[in-house]
């Protein structure tokens, strides 16, 4: 069985950029240690130099957005993008939003559609996992 999950990119004007679903593996230790190894802790700039190879940094919070469908988009089908009016809407496990922050860093948020009690910082709900 699939586990359902969708991603919403959210920049710091609150506005919702792209909503990614993903069919299958949406769980937290799968999709969401994925979003974590290609979003956490990289630079995000205004303007770059040299040639940084993809998912090194990114050039604004929208390079990380297309930078992130273009290193999980691998096969045809499984990854999709959607009308942010979807989110929560297509039998998803899991919810992710992606949250540009003041700093230029992200936060990652992880909800599940069936457990309330699941509403999480990602990484440190992944650290509570491992420990």
């Amino acid at each position: 069985m699939a586990t359902r999950a969708s991603i919403k990119f959210v920049n710091k004007n609150n506005q919702t950029l792209v909503t990614v679903y993903k069919q299958h593996d949406g769980y937290p230790s799968g999709l969401g240690q994925d979003i974590l190894n290609i979003v956490s802790n990289k630079p995000i700039t205004n303007g770059i130099t040299g040639r940084p190879s993809l998912g090194e940094s990114f050039n604004g919070f929208g390079c990380l957005v297309a930078s992130f469908i273009s290193l999980m988009k691998d096969r045809v089908g499984d990854i999709y993008i959607e009308h942010e009016s979807h989110f929560g809407d297509m039998s998803e496990d899991y919810l992710y939003t992606i949250q540009e922050q003041p700093d230029n860093s992200v936060k990652v948020f992880v909800s599940s559609t069936y457990d309330d009690s699941l509403e999480s910082d990602l990484e440190k709900l992944l650290e509570q996992v491992d420990n």
